[in-house]
Parts: structure tokens; sequence; C-alpha cells
């Protein structure tokens, strides 16, 4: 009813829903088949325990959706199969892939010399790797391998010289290189949509005792796998111009090894064009511009307390970047962090309330020697009437500015943005008095440029 939502209720697509009674609580559909409802339901309804209302209540949210959509225009009548992977398509694939990727450290390493023999390593280099295996796969027709875009682009100068299996081999080969780049991070087996056994047939292999073993949920450990943390130590000794690309969709700690390495490139799961995109950044014709959407702590307790084996646990209201400032405790990189080829400087901040918002302003230059963007960040800090996060992001902007040009970038906040929720009298509330406005290239680094405004 707060909501005015008008469609009908879903589970998880695994093990979403703990018994028929899900289905008075408001739950229509179990996906992705009935464990819970089913047979199980029909038996609850026969036996008086759940009112037949119930279930005309969910079939007809169904069917008013089903209806919804059945009675629309289709927006796309024609969709043959050449449009999949079109020319258009293939370009978005490598924008998004360009994008999205995170510098996390660069010391006076890339871009790579344009002569530069380049050697790889990391069973992860060469391999087809985008993501999920579960709801959420995407099947490409074609997927580029972080060692076959940096082939295409450098040729011979790239070489495929060793894996985690070989430390003695991968090292031997990296004193002889230029540059050594490491892929590390995961697969959909260490850390994609949980599937269980009886349902991973294809998928994966057989555990111990001949049966086939589950594969995806949490991860168990929040940094890299020993063998490939071994591999970047064998490696980045050998070569101190190392370079570690982390593939993984979340925060991958880094402190057993980062000291050692001179560049760190978060790449996720780059999809089909990673592999291009890869060589775009590296190589310097894209400039990197990625924000981490995510905290990285030094520690793994640095985080809320976790264990996938509960059946229950309670965490605070706070997490990632306000419980770190809550905390007072420095992550590694902090939310928003992303760092690029060249350098940009923030100044002249102001904040003003007219009507129902909030207008911001600062201005960002571009002080380095190559074109570049910027993904400006606006957070806001709050009273203090009431206890809240220390400040929360409220706005940000993709910034492209070539060597030497300054922009006035503007903000609109509305006002509604700002409030928080009164369970008492449960609804939205906006504090009155002095708030503070943060705008920077970071959550940490927004600290720097301060601006006030008042609400009464």
């Amino acid at each position: 009813g707060d909501w005015g939502f008008n469609g009908f209720v879903h589970s998880d697509w695994m093990l979403g829903v703990y018994g028929p009674d899900g289905a008075v609580a408001g739950l229509d559909v179990e996906n992705p088949e009935p464990v819970q409802y089913g047979e199980k339901l029909i038996a609850e309804v026969d036996g008086g325990r759940i009112d037949s209302a119930v279930i005309n209540r969910a079939c007809t949210r169904i069917l008013t959706t089903l209806y919804s959509f059945a009675s629309a225009r289709d927006p796309l009548p024609d969709y043959p199969l050449s449009l999949v992977a079109s020319e258009e398509h293939r370009a978005l694939a490598r924008e998004a892939a360009q994008k999205s990727a995170v510098l996390l450290k660069n010391d006076a390493l890339l871009p790579l010399g344009e002569d530069a023999h380049v050697a790889m390593f990391g069973r992860l280099a060469d391999l087809e790797n985008t993501g999920d295996n579960g709801s959420s796969k995407v099947r490409a027709p074609y997927v580029i391998t972080p060692y076959a875009g940096m082939r295409a682009a450098l040729g011979e100068r790239v070489t495929l010289a060793g894996d985690e299996h070989d430390l003695e081999a991968a090292a031997q080969a990296a004193r002889a290189a230029d540059f050594a780049i490491i892929v590390a991070g995961y697969t959909a087996e260490e850390e994609g949509e949980y599937i269980p056994g009886e349902m991973a047939a294809g998928l994966s292999g057989q555990d111990a005792h001949g049966r086939v073993r589950a594969i995806g949920g949490d991860r168990d450990n929040l940094g890299l796998p020993s063998d490939q943390v071994a591999l970047i130590k064998a490696v980045s000794a050998a070569n101190p111009r190392t370079l570690v690309v982390i593939v993984a969709g979340s925060a991958v700690l880094v402190e057993e090894w980062v000291d050692g390495v001179a560049g760190i490139l978060q790449t996720f799961y780059a999809g089909m064009e990673g592999g291009t995109a890869l060589a775009d950044l590296l190589t310097g014709a894209v400039n990197p511009s990625g924000k981490l959407p995510f905290t990285v702590a030094r520690d793994a307790g640095d985080y809320p307390f976790f264990d996938k084996d509960a059946d229950t646990i309670t965490y605070g209201p706070l997490h990632g970047y306000t419980l770190f400032e809550e905390s007072g405790v420095a992550p590694r990189y902090p939310f928003g962090y992303g760092l690029s080829y060249t350098r940009f400087a923030y100044s002249n901040i102001a904040a003003r309330v007219i009507g129902g918002q909030v207008e911001a302003s600062i201005t960002v230059a571009n002080i380095g020697g190559v074109a570049g963007r910027e993904v400006v960040q606006l957070y806001v800090g709050f009273p203090g009437s009431v206890k809240r996060p220390h400040k929360l992001l409220r706005g940000f902007a993709s910034v492209p500015l070539a060597p030497g040009e300054a922009r006035r970038i503007d903000f609109a906040v509305p006002l509604s943005e700002l409030g928080w929720w009164n369970e008492a009298a449960h609804g939205w509330q906006i504090e009155q008095g002095v708030h503070r406005l943060y705008i920077g290239g970071d959550s940490a680094s927004a600290e720097a440029n301060i601006a006030q405004f008042t609400l009464t």
C-alpha cells in the first residue's frame, strides 16, 4: 500500500520460501519450481489451514500482470538473430567494459610502453569468464579473453607465460619480460549464484564421494585464492613491473601482496568484449575512469561479521562507507575510488537552497597531460538531531575533460532525498538545521571540499 505496488511478488531463485504459509504472507510465486508450494500448498488449502482466498489473490495478481503485457503493444515485434551481438551492441559492450574498470594502483606502470614485451600469467588469463552460470547467465556468441585482447593489440610482444601450477617457470618468464600481467580472481564456481549439487549437473565435477559438486554461493575468503597469491608473489619478486588484473564481482582484499606490485586494475566480469577493453585501457587508448561501488577493507574484520551458514543474524543500519566512517577505520580503497592517467583538481564549491531542492556546484579541472573522465561525487551530511551516517551519496556526474580544461559542474538534489525514515510516524522527515555538502572524486577526498546550507 505504501509503495502503490500493483504487481505480484516472487521468491528468490533458489530456496527462497520456507513453507506454504509464505502464500499467506503475500508471496505469490515460488521459483524456480514448487518445493514448498505445489502439492503442499494444495494440501494446506484442502485441509482448511490456508484460505482459498489466498490462492485467488495470488492468481489475480499474476494474471493481471500477464494481461497488462499481453495487451500492450510490442515495442519491437521483429527481433531477428542478426541483432544479437550486432556491431552497435558490440561497441556498447566494449564501452561498458572500458568505463567500468577501476584502476586501484599505478606506480608509474601504466600505460604500457609501445615496444614493451608483456608476459601474461594465471589460469584466468585466457579463460572465457563472463560471470554467473545461474539465472543471470549470458550466452555470448564469442568472448574475447584478456590474453586474446592483448595479443590482438600488441601481437607477438604478448606471450602467455605461465600459471599457478609452476611458480618457478612463471618467475623465470617474468624476469625476461618488460611487464608482467597476472589475471587473478574468480569464476562462477567460486562466487556465482549458488546451485545445489543435484541441480549443477553439467556445470561442475564430482566431490570425493562421487556426488555432483555444488557451485557458487558466498565466498569463504575475501582475498584471492592461495595459489593465485603465491603466483603474484613469485612473479612480482622476479619483475617489479607487475600488474594484477582482478576479475571479481565484489570487493577483494589485497593486503597480502599489494606492496609488491606496481599496479592493480579491477575489471569485474567484463563481458564479451572484455579482452579488447583491457588492451584499450592498458595501452592508454582509453583512460580508466571507473569508480569502486564498494569499500575495500584492509582486514575482513573491518566489515560486519558474516556467517553464510547462520540461520539468523542481526546487523546494524550502517554498512560500507557509512560503517567505515562511523568506526573511524581507514579502508585500503574508499567507496567511489578510482585512479586515472591524468589528475583532477577541485575548487570553488558552493551550495544554496532554492525552492524544493539544494543547488550545488564545483569547478573541476584536468591538470594532467592527457584527456580523462572524472566521476564527480556529491555527498550530504546532516545536522545530527537524529542518529544518521556521517554522509550519504546524493549525486554524481561523469565529466570528460581535455588537458587543461576546467568545467563548472552543477547538481540539483531534491530536499526529499535528504529525509530519514521515522518509524514512529511511519513516514519520511527532513531534519532542520545546518547540513554539510561534500564533493570530490571519492568518498574520502570529498571531505576536502565542503559547503554548508541550512534548512528551517
